[in-house]
């Protein structure tokens, strides 16, 4: 892998090299050949013909000069097909001062007599400077239409249609971006947000009215010989509340497909941004604990080949963790992410172990061989219809594969070890939320006997993770709908990929020795709210287009979810978003008798096994089960 990624760099070197050698090359020749020309230009003939001997030396001597000057002012630093008004007033500026710097060296040369140079002719230095600017200014416009015709001729045969759909700065923008094939979008005609001032051009492409006039322009654009086949949304435009909405539902209705400016790319197609479904902005986290926690450190993640799993070792190589090792008994999954990793992360050195945490001799092997720092335990089984449904699995993978985790961690006097918890822990009603629950009562345990760090981070729903409720919205909508809820008064708490992988990161710098960590999810979001949102983002309206039915609460589900059981204590920490757990004392878990529990295959002996609370309260509970 390391020699694939140094012959790509060394590729990489030699090119630019290569491109700055020929920009250097064309600047300096022209620029010759720009001074050259002013002394046939202002000289008379006879004159010219006197002075031949000193007009090439002088010439190659501005050269030099010149491209000295450019680039102490950063013109080679562009490339000349992103050329923009910026680099060409620093063109301007260059020309300047190497007039400037020629008149000072004319006197120069006059103070130490030797006015027989070419230097001493004034007109010949400010034309010259002035044929300098244009040539090469000249030769970065020109190869910047090249590639401008080049890049609009590939747009037409390949992209789709569009009408750029935006406020006058962000059509400016994508067209710019469009124009430079930073956007692969073949723009034909702009149309501004209600209220917008008027306009009836941007960079040559036709405003053709409001959001409100999207039918009109589509047919006038037809009857043009331009066939429309999606509407390209700013950012702006998709703040715009009813106005947004109005415009995907006439879309839909018209059969655009809806691109958005954030996440269109080469591919000229949007994708999902799981963060506009949060209805809040992402917070804002501070990273320097996170570097602080894995910085130059040794990480082993089980589930690594999960959503969860996954993404922490992402956010641990982005902040320069030294080795990262996902474990996981998912093959497909562990190879995917670990491919994703040495793509985006090749300095950081990644290696997968197919390993199943129930196992735990093979465990306790592999830790005592990784040495890891900190050890990351997100293996479990989550689904709660599952979960609930095959209990027996969900106990072994959830308990016992804790239980196996801590005591390798401990054998290994691994320094820190975050297990990954659930809101549906708190004050639980179902099987996962019995054995997460128990989870972290191992954990609160291990932390009391341990030397080392020992913790679990507790929080809810992951948007984008896998099986989320939004992805089943997406794959429902996909397939024509309905999309279903279990009931329309569903609320639940959701926080992005990105945020949760952080926030977990960030918890291990923490020195205040809690055994649990609670994160700010914000307030809880209405599942039907989400649906709806989700419908109509995808250009539908909801109940005409796609219907939304009601399936009824399943097994092991509530209205509301919690964040803190009864008699938890909750306090601040020094990280925002973070807060610390403190759980009431209980009786240690009893795995012996949790085992038996399980072997009789009596569900009512584990719930209350796994409940360390009164038994009778857990076996009302699990009535009917």
């Amino acid at each position: 892998m390391s020699g694939g990624v140094s012959l790509k760099t060394a590729a990489r070197k030699r090119l630019e090299a290569t491109r700055y050698g020929f920009v250097l090359a064309h600047d300096a020749i022209f620029a010759a050949f720009a001074f050259w020309m002013a002394a046939v230009i202002v000289l008379p003939i006879p004159q010219f013909m006197e002075d031949a001997a000193v007009v090439t030396p002088f010439a190659c001597f501005a050269s030099v000069a010149s491209v000295s000057i450019s680039r102490m002012f950063g013109v080679f630093s562009t490339r000349w097909r992103l050329a923009s008004l910026t680099d060409f007033i620093s063109l301007i500026k260059s020309a300047v001062v190497l007039a400037i710097f020629l008149l000072l060296a004319r006197q120069a040369f006059r103070y130490f007599h030797v006015d027989q140079l070419f230097l001493a002719e004034l007109r010949v230095i400010c034309l010259g400077a002035i044929l300098t600017l244009g040539s090469q200014a000249g030769g970065r416009i020109a190869f910047r239409y090249y590639h401008f015709l080049r890049r609009r001729k590939a747009i037409r045969t390949r992209a789709e249609v569009t009408i750029f759909i935006g406020d006058v700065s962000e059509s400016q923008g994508a067209l710019r971006a469009a124009e430079q094939g930073m956007l692969s979008a073949h723009i034909v005609a702009c149309l501004l947000p209600r209220g917008n001032r008027k306009a009836r051009t941007i960079r040559t492409i036709p405003v053709l009215g409001t959001t409100d006039d999207l039918d009109y322009a589509v047919n006038q654009l037809a009857a043009g010989g331009q066939a429309v086949t999606s509407v390209l949304l700013s950012a702006g435009m998709l703040n715009r509340g009813e106005e947004a909405q109005a415009l995907k539902r006439m879309a839909r209705r018209l059969g655009l497909t809806l691109l958005k400016i954030e996440t269109v790319a080469i591919g000229g197609r949007a994708e999902v941004r799981f963060e506009d479904f949060l209805f809040r902005r992402r917070r804002r986290i501070d990273h320097r604990p996170i570097g602080f926690f894995v910085s130059g450190r040794t990480l082993l993640i089980t589930g690594g080949g999960g959503t969860i799993g996954g993404d922490i070792a992402m956010r641990a190589a982005a902040h320069g963790a030294a080795l990262i090792v996902l474990l996981d008994i998912a093959e497909l999954g562990l190879q995917t992410r670990l491919a994703r990793l040495r793509q985006d992360y090749p300095s950081v050195e990644a290696r997968a172990v197919l390993c199943n945490v129930r196992d735990a001799t093979r465990l306790n092997a592999l830790v005592a061989r990784i040495r890891p720092d900190v050890l990351v335990h997100a293996a479990a089984l989550k689904h709660v219809d599952l979960v609930e449904d095959n209990w027996q699995e969900a106990v072994c993978t959830n308990v016992f594969g804790t239980a196996n985790v801590l005591e390798a961690a401990e054998r290994a006097a691994v320094p820190a070890v975050v297990n990954i918890s659930t809101d549906k822990a708190a004050d639980p009603v179902g099987m996962l939320g019995f054995t997460k629950r128990a989870g972290e009562a191992l954990v609160v345990e291990a932390a009391q006997r341990s030397r080392h760090r020992r913790y679990s981070v507790r929080f809810g729903n992951v948007l984008g993770s896998s099986g989320s409720v939004l992805e089943v919205f997406l794959a429902q909508i996909a397939a024509g709908g309905p999309i279903t809820l279990t009931d329309p008064a569903v609320m639940r708490y959701f926080m992005s990929r990105d945020e949760a992988a952080e926030l977990v990161l960030a918890a291990g710098s923490l020195t205040d020795d809690a055994p649990l960590y609670l994160l700010d999810m914000g307030d809880p979001i209405l599942i039907r709210d989400l649906a709806i949102e989700v419908i109509e983002w995808a250009g539908f309206t909801p109940h005409e287009d796609i219907a939304i039915v009601t399936t009824g609460l399943r097994p092991g589900e509530r209205l509301e979810e919690v964040l803190v059981s009864q008699g938890e204590m909750l306090s601040d920490t020094t990280i925002h978003g973070i807060a610390a757990l403190q759980r009431p004392t209980s009786a240690p878990l009893d795995l012996h008798r949790l085992r038996d529990a399980l072997e009789a295959d009596d569900k009512a002996a584990v719930i209350a096994a796994l409940a360390l609370l009164p038994e009778e309260r857990f076996r009302k509970q699990a009535v009917g089960a």
